[in-house]
């Protein structure tokens, strides 16, 4: 009976010092709780926007707003080149593939005004810096053509042709005779139209849509953060057309020789311009050196 009794009471003990130590580490549970509560919840709440694919992208693609969305992460799971706003994405470049939620990292695009460096540091190459809906064409220009070859890359010029004329008719009883004038009409064939390249050196900028300047209502002409150094020794232009405009320039350059005339920056107005032919400019009754 005694016996009996011992163990109850041991047991008795054991339970009470089992409760104690139950409600110890319930105390320090909360304890623990409610001090690591505060940076739990900064943690949960520690986020940070970032710019990911919606899609798969290869290279070489001209990134629109439906191609990345922003999604906010943990700030410790954004990659410190990431994007956090898709604004800065519009109308970049890849570089480099891209899959489908991927961050979007400064590495992997090629900003429209290379405020992100290209890969190795490396000259852009001349198909990211043509601007949207428009081609690249190649003029042939010579310093006497290319205003004294002081045009580079970024400025904006007005095309000149010199064109030579055959007139048809000439003899009233032979509707097939002709005869031929030399450099006989200029025309404007361009105007305000974009410098891409000057022989091999490429803008260091493509310039987006033009903007309001704010001060005269027009638009104003993007200018480049770092211009080239002049090259009179420059054999060709490149300049940014539409494709309509890179056919009347390609036809252009075949039928005549080509000059270009800079324009003061933001100048962007396009006047009628007559063209002129060169008896207004060298009239009929200019007196002979050799005499009557």
């Amino acid at each position: 009976m005694r016996n009996r009794v011992g163990g109850g009471r041991g047991n008795k003990a054991i339970l009470l010092v089992g409760l104690f130590l139950g409600l110890v580490s319930a105390v320090l549970v909360y304890v623990y709780l409610s001090q690591g509560g505060g940076d739990g919840e900064a943690s949960a709440t520690a986020t940070r926007p970032v710019v990911v694919a919606t899609q798969d992208m290869s290279a070489r693609v001209r990134i629109t707003a439906e191609m990345v969305e922003v999604k906010s992460l943990a700030e410790n799971a954004v990659h410190p080149d990431a994007f956090s706003s898709t604004d800065e994405l519009t109308d970049m470049v890849t570089t480099l593939p891209i899959t489908e939620g991927e961050q979007i990292l400064t590495s992997k695009v090629a900003a429209t005004a290379r405020e992100v460096p290209w890969p190795g540091d490396e000259e852009l190459p001349l198909s990211y810096v043509v601007p949207p809906d428009q081609r690249a064409l190649s003029v042939q220009v010579s310093e006497v053509t290319g205003a004294g070859g002081l045009i580079l890359p970024g400025d904006f010029v007005d095309v000149i042709g010199v064109f030579d004329v055959t007139f048809y008719g000439i003899k009233e009883d032979d509707p097939t005779s002709s005869e031929e004038f030399d450099d006989y009409v200029a025309v404007t064939v361009l105007q305000n139209v974009q410098v891409l390249a000057v022989a091999q050196e490429v803008a260091e900028s493509l310039p987006g849509e033009s903007e309001d300047d704010g001060t005269t209502g027009e638009e104003s002409q993007p200018v480049l953060p770092n211009p080239a150094d002049p090259n009179p020794d420059a054999t060709n232009v490149t300049l940014a057309v539409t494709p309509a405009d890179a056919q009347k320039l390609a036809l252009a350059e075949e039928m005549g020789v080509l000059k270009l005339s800079l324009r003061p920056v933001g100048e962007t107005d396009e006047s009628t311009v007559p063209a002129i032919i060169n008896p207004e400019i060298l009239p009929s009754n200019l007196p002979s050196p050799f005499g009557r």
